[in-house]
């Protein structure tokens, strides 16, 4: 069922934002928003882009805490031009609708066409989104769209345009394939070296120590506490058991029932000395104290992923997400250089309505009068 969210966020939003004729005639987007040579450039698979990023963006900005989303597409970034920033969207939106309709047009050449099944699904939330907007004729407030309208149905020629190019890339990338020597001579290779430490996940325990805020002679209190680390430290060195240890001095609740251990990579957001000792000081065995802003922390570094353990992928349970495998990334790092390759043996020249392209806006009242 997730899959479908984000279909039906884009669909919803290039409704509302093209407005939608439910009636059974032409709608605007299959006016031509750009020509090269015999291949024309829809103003509904334009808009789509426009949508999809414009939802991108309003959902990072609302993360950020930012809802006037008025002020922030009508922010003008040119004095002497008016460009506005979502001038600058629309510029993007039309490089990624160019790219992708002369992929499809390519694919297509190829006797690839898109998947039945997905498009049903999607016809299916379009119906939904239509009849959700509860309105007879049309949607949306903006001027523009008053008299032009983006029909249910060329909505779904472009994700057939869309579903197209997956098939297409999907059965690139499932040709990739590389060799156990290949994979040996990535891991081995020094300039792959940052790259492979990315991948590899590392199992870290600490102990955490805290000083006192409230204590009324601080300064003996650090003593307190950095004596207590000391000799949690001298007992682990000692062989005592750092699971006992643990659960008998961490104030990490949340790592107690572990061990105190937790299975980070170079993304993990943990404070940076905590990073530093783990990724660039510590030996896979190693023992230490760092300081960082919540106290002491008693490390030791357990394990190191090894190369036979990044033959699969790992579940990082702190940040929510698997490390692929190195097989995985040296065969997506190919499927993006023969994509690369595609795209520059198909580019186009395009020239563009710019009467149309420039009556898509984001304040389009003020545009039209």
């Amino acid at each position: 069922m997730k899959k479908f969210f984000g279909i039906i966020l884009c669909i919803t939003l290039v409704l509302g934002f093209a407005g939608c004729n439910i009636q059974p005639r032409m709608g605007a987007g299959n006016l031509v928003i750009a020509t090269s040579g015999d291949y024309e450039l829809l103003l509904r698979d334009f808009l789509y882009f426009v949508g999809e990023g414009r939802s991108q963006t309003e959902s990072q900005l609302e993360q950020l805490g930012f809802f006037d989303f008025d002020e922030y597409w009508t922010d003008i970034i040119d004095e002497e031009t008016g460009r506005v920033v979502f001038d600058e969207l629309k510029e993007h939106a039309l490089n990624q609708a160019k790219m992708s309709f002369t992929l499809y047009m390519y694919a297509r050449s190829l006797g690839y066409s898109y998947d039945p099944e997905v498009i049903a699904e999607i016809q299916e939330a379009v119906n939904n989104a239509v009849l959700s907007f509860n309105l007879p004729t049309r949607t949306g407030e903006r001027g523009f769209y008053e008299t032009n309208y983006v029909t249910a149905a060329e909505i779904v020629e472009t994700f057939k345009m869309l579903s197209t190019t997956d098939v297409f890339q999907a059965s690139l990338r499932d040709a990739q394939s590389a060799s156990d020597t290949e994979v040996l001579n990535f891991y081995n290779d020094p300039e792959n070296a940052a790259m492979v430490e990315s991948l590899r996940g590392i199992t870290v325990a600490h102990i955490l120590v805290t000083f006192d805020e409230e204590a009324e002679d601080e300064e003996a209190n650090r003593e307190e506490v950095a004596a207590l680390a000391e000799s949690i430290l001298a007992r682990l060195e000692a062989g005592e058991n750092f699971g006992e240890l643990v659960r008998a001095y961490s104030e990490d609740i949340a790592s107690v029932e572990d061990e105190g251990q937790y299975y980070i990579s170079t993304a993990t957001n943990f404070v940076p000395e905590f990073m530093e000792w783990v990724f660039l000081i510590a030996e896979e065995g190693d023992f230490g104290i760092v300081e960082t802003g919540h106290g002491l922390h008693i490390m030791h570094l357990v394990r190191r992923d090894t190369f036979e353990d990044m033959q699969t992928s790992r579940f990082l349970p702190i940040d929510g997400y698997e490390l692929p495998a190195l097989r995985d990334v040296i065969e997506h790092q190919s499927f993006l250089t023969e994509m690369d390759a595609i795209l520059a043996s198909i580019e186009r020249e395009w020239v563009v309505n710019e009467d149309l392209f420039n009556r898509v806006g984001f304040d389009v009242y003020a545009r039209q009068r």
